[in-house]
């Protein structure tokens, strides 16, 4: 995980980042709940 991050830091500028690492905390978040749910 740290190391998919770090090489997607480097391939993406800051600005794009933060909006997209909000998104993808709130999908997983989504997604881990759901999970927890229905399992």
């Amino acid at each position: 995980g740290i190391i998919i991050g770090s090489y997607l830091s480097k391939k993406i500028d800051g600005k794009k980042l933060k909006p997209a690492f909000g998104w993808f905390i709130l999908v997983m978040g989504i997604y881990i709940i759901i999970k927890e749910i229905f399992l």
